[in-house]
């Protein structure tokens, strides 16, 4: 013990003699950052003008002031030693400015001999002297969200977004706060961007457009949307309608609301550019008798659709469903009133009960039974998953239900209240006042703002291929980013505007906004070291059938369709493009993402696993919350219905597969070819089934649909590729449709006699018709199965259902990108040096980006 008590006694002693090494921790929980300009003689201090200073002018030195919000303080930087600022040296370590209560944001005036602090706590605006950090608290009205400095007025503007108003500081000539007036300007104000001397861009919190407002006449001048016009909340077109509300409204992606784009179905007029045709959901009619019309009917999922049909209940839907000869109520005996989902009289002996009254909650909404779920209409009736507009609901808990009292339903019909995510916006004005870039972080992207002609610009409009050409068919209109953007700032250079965004990975990403031939709004494209010319790539492709993987070794395996030969091959040697595994991508590189691609035989078609099916009839099938077309269902296909639980009828057993071949199909119905049902039984042999009727059937079942005879070809991001548009008719290939784009793959045929002299097939030869599969990325062939028989002779083999092939791909389109930050929350453009300070929240410091060359040049701590 003696020994030890030595060793600590020694230890201390060497502790004493060591000169104290503070540590410098000058940022806690950055949330904010300005910056000034000092001019140094040896001990003496002066501000300086900060447009022309930065860390490397002689003589001066660039500070920064960052609000650390959750400690209280700001926290001060000096980005020319590298230094953190101690403000009292009298206490150990470094000593961040202590100012109490909540430093949300922080300003500066250009001459750099004003601070300005919001503290939303107080609620206050704390001026700070920069060079002796003494403070003065001027009282607001409201606590404050964000600082916006007018020079040219000598005002300070404060975003109030729990009152909807701005304030309007007046600051006498040493920059301390005089007065407040509060203008009120609507919506929850967050950022204030400067559009030219006159105008401030406002964004807000919850609402989906932005607003301009006068700095001298202190008067909103405009509103401009977020999102398409029939979903931004405002009267577009000036008759006094607003999005659901507006008639010329087909859809809320819609991206105007004017009138003249209405096209009712069978007329010879232009459908517009996306194939619109108003039908029953347009026609201002109650088409299904239900006492709602249009899109105040939960059939109607928006105007497009052609049928009110899917929500009626089976006791008013104008059909015999049990098939006795009478209909509806009260003609049917079986039905108590119009509200019954039964025509079918109740079984009696071992009778289920009713989903209503069985203790289950047979449509998963969390309600059970009568009256307790809104979709029972009685005790005897089935649980029926209502639409969340119009099931009497606060779906998304924000104290409205419903369409028309929740903005977030397009229509009665719509598919949740949730459709508007809040934007939380943030913005960025390009030089010449023309466009703003607003991030949405609700939705994840970047939406681009014409300023002079007030509008929303579709950044993927372009007829060329320097466009996204996916995002473009899909009517996608803003910025995309690898993750979801948080910050932007524009800048121009050499005639070229340009934009930044900082996203939540990181990313500093590069985006060109407008050159000498105007406008282009792309995410640039990093260029290549060597000049060799970018390519996409795939990975050598995984055979699974029924879940196992078939061994593949450099050749395809016969009995299953292949792909081609399993190589690399070189189809220019100048632009080194070459075929993978028989997979040839087009040059379009900037639509080509990195994924994983499922070639599937007879594949279900995705995005329908939430909905359920309602047998109406042996041949009429109807569907809740979904929209067949939509996903590309056509005549031809199968319905497959999944029984989850025994059925009334021996023909149908929980857990097997039902498939019909569908003969008509419309938005959220399909009428079955009779006699066409079918069953895999032992053996894989296919056995014929009954149709379904409402009898064996009497409640809502899962499905998938399946194209018959073809493979589903969709990616892991990109999705399965279609242009079915729904029109009175049902589910139609649009007539305008793009031939790439497209899902559905046929394999090649053999011409009949021809006696196949190989296998596997792995290209075209005599007898052997190919049809290549392409899409806007990529390209092949599907080559059929087959087999060498007893005797020695190649013979084809039907492909099994479960047969999939899946690949990766990998983009040759790179980003013009750097990792910058950890989480990025604030930064600013540093003109005189070219630079960017980022303030990383995460990683405690300010990263500094040179953008001449696009590098991360210095970190600060």
């Amino acid at each position: 013990m003696r020994w030890a008590w030595r060793v600590l006694i020694a230890a201390g002693l060497m502790g004493c003699t060591q000169p104290y090494q503070p540590m410098d921790y000058s940022l806690s929980q950055p949330g904010a950052m300005a910056l000034v300009c000092q001019e140094v003689s040896g001990s003496t201090k002066k501000p300086a003008a900060l447009a022309d200073c930065d860390e490397e002018t002689p003589g001066k030195q660039l500070v920064a002031f960052v609000a650390n919000g959750p400690t209280g303080d700001v926290g001060i930087l000096n980005l020319t030693t590298g230094d953190a600022v101690d403000t009292d040296p009298t206490i150990p370590e470094v000593t961040r400015a202590f100012i109490g209560g909540y430093p949300a944001d922080v300003a500066s005036r250009p001459d750099s001999k004003v601070v300005w602090v919001l503290d939303p706590m107080g609620p206050d605006i704390v001026t700070m002297d920069p060079q002796t950090y003494e403070t003065t608290r001027f009282p607001l009205p409201y606590p404050g969200g964000r600082l916006f400095y007018d020079a040219l007025r000598s005002q300070l503007l404060v975003a109030f977004a729990g009152e909807g108003s701005v304030g309007f500081v007046a600051l006498g000539e040493d920059g301390q706060p005089a007065g407040v007036d509060v203008v009120e300007v609507g919506g929850s104000p967050n950022a204030l961007v400067a559009v030219g001397d006159g105008t401030v861009l406002v964004t807000h919190m919850l609402e989906q457009h932005v607003t301009l407002l006068d700095l001298e006449a202190r008067e909103v001048t405009g509103l401009i949307g977020i999102v398409p016009a029939c979903r931004d909340g405002l009267d577009n077109d000036g008759d006094g309608l607003v999005d659901a509300g507006d008639p010329g409204c087909f859809a809320p992606r819609d991206m105007d609301e004017e009138d003249a784009a209405a096209c009712p179905a069978g007329s010879d007029c232009d459908a517009g550019p996306y194939g619109w045709v108003l039908g029953r959901c347009g026609n201002g009619l109650d088409d299904d008798g239900d006492g709602l019309a249009d899109l105040d009917d939960p059939g109607c999922s928006d105007r497009t659709d052609q049928t009110e049909e899917s929500e009626a209940a089976a006791c008013s839907d104008g059909l015999d469903n049990d098939g006795d000869g009478d209909t509806d109520f009260p003609d049917d005996a079986d039905c108590g009133d119009e509200l019954g989902f039964a025509e079918a009289p109740p079984e009696s002996e071992g009778a289920v009960p009713a989903g209503c009254s069985n203790g289950v909650d047979d449509d998963g909404d969390g309600l059970v039974d009568f009256p307790e779920d809104p979709g029972c209409a009685d005790a005897q009736a089935e649980e029926v998953s209502l639409w969340p507009c119009a099931d009497g609901l606060d779906n998304d808990g924000d104290g409205l239900a419903d369409h028309p009292a929740d903005p977030d339903c397009f229509g009665a019909g719509g598919a949740g209240e949730k459709l508007a995510p809040l934007p939380m916006a943030e913005a960025a004005v390009s030089p010449d006042g023309r466009f703003a870039y607003v991030v949405h972080k609700g939705y994840g992207h970047v939406v681009v703002l014409d300023l002079e002609e007030r509008r929303l610009v579709d950044v993927n409009a372009g007829d060329d291929e320097t466009h996204h050409v996916l995002r473009r068919m899909r009517h996608e209109y803003a910025l995309a980013f690898s993750y979801s953007p948080l910050l932007v700032v524009m800048r121009e250079v050499d005639g070229v505007t340009e934009a930044y965004v900082a996203d939540a990975g990181g990313q500093v990403t590069r985006v060109v906004v407008q050159d000498k031939d105007g406008p282009r709004h792309l995410v640039a494209e990093a260029e290549s070291e060597d000049d060799t010319p970018a390519h996409c790539s795939a990975s050598k492709p995984h055979l699974l059938v029924e879940g196992d993987e078939i061994a593949l070794g450099y050749s395809p395996v016969t009995g299953y369709p292949d792909l081609g030969p399993l190589m690399v091959e070189t189809l220019d040697e100048e632009t080194n493009k070459k075929r993978f595994y028989g997979i040839t991508f087009t040059d379009d590189l900037r639509s080509t993402t990195n994924e994983t691609w499922r070639v599937e035989y007879e594949g279900a078609l995705p995005g329908m696993s939430d909905a359920l099916a309602r047998v109406v009839t042996s041949t009429r099938v109807v569907f809740e919350h979904t929209n067949l077309c939509s996903h590309g269902v056509l005549p031809g296909d199968y319905l497959v219905l999944r029984p989850g639980v025994e059925t009334r009828c021996g023909d149908f057993q929980a857990g097997e597969e039902y498939n019909y071949t569908i003969e008509q199909a419309g938005g959220d119905w399909v009428v079955l070819e009779a006699g066409s049902g079918w069953t895999e039984g032992e053996g894989g042999e296919v056995e014929g089934v009954p149709d379904p009727t409402p009898a064996c059937f009497p409640w809502t079942v899962a499905f998938s649909m399946r194209p018959a005879g073809v493979f589903t070809v969709r990616g892991s991001r990109t999705g399965f590729l279609h242009q079915v548009i729904e029109t009175e008719d049902g589910c139609e290939e649009s007539q305008t449709a793009n031939p790439l784009f497209n899902g559905r793959a046929a394999a090649a045929t053999v011409t009949d006699g021809v006696v196949l002299e190989k296998c596997p097939i792995t290209a075209a030869g005599e007898g052997i018709e190919t049809a290549t599969y392409s899409n806007p990325i990529l390209s092949f062939d599907i080559f059929p199965a087959c087999r060498i028989s007893q005797d020695g002779l190649a013979e084809l083999v039907a492909p099994e259902r479960s047969t999939v092939w899946t690949f990766t791909v990998a983009t040759g389109f790179a980003l013009d990108a750097i990792l910058a930050a950890s989480t990025p929350v604030d930064w600013t453009l540093q003109e005189p040096a070219g630079k960017l300070l980022l303030l990383d929240l995460t990683g405690k410091s300010i990263k500094a980006v040179t953008l001449k060359d696009f590098t991360l040049s210095a970190a600060y701590y």
